[in-house]
């Protein structure tokens, strides 16, 4: 299935979605990374606040992206980019729920954030080189 707005879902799109509010208990925003070749799109959350379990490992801590509200006038208050461990969700899943609405589109990262955020992922040994090479470049 193609996905709607196609030109909006890429890398740097910020999505509002409910897709996770099963496992997280409610909607969350989320940022496009990157495709692998099995057609996922792979994601970070963005939160309120750092996780405590985040700040025992410093590497973990490089990877917290600052959002700020006034950056992105649909966060109420300064968030974080977790850019800690890539989540893959289908265009096929996430197609659907655009069309039920269960998915909107919100804005896309700042040109300068992006390349800041990719830079931070490319440079940690958090992620595989396999990883990297399949959803930062």
């Amino acid at each position: 299935m193609e996905l709607p707005n196609s030109m909006l879902i890429k890398r740097g799109a910020i999505l509002h979605t409910s897709l996770f509010a099963e496992v997280i208990g409610h909607d969350k925003f989320i940022v496009i990374i990157g495709e692998n070749k099995e057609s996922y799109i792979g994601l970070f959350f963005i939160n309120s606040n750092i996780h405590r379990h985040i700040f025992q490992r410093q590497e973990l801590l490089n990877l917290q992206y600052l959002l700020q509200a006034k950056d992105y006038t649909f966060l109420k208050y300064d968030s974080f980019l977790s850019c800690t461990e890539i989540k893959l969700l289908s265009k096929n899943t996430l197609s659907l729920s655009i069309a039920k609405k269960q998915t909107q589109y919100k804005g896309m990262l700042q040109d300068k954030h992006l390349q800041e955020i990719l830079d931070n992922v490319r440079n940690s040994k958090v992620f595989s080189k396999k990883e990297k090479e399949a959803f930062f470049y």
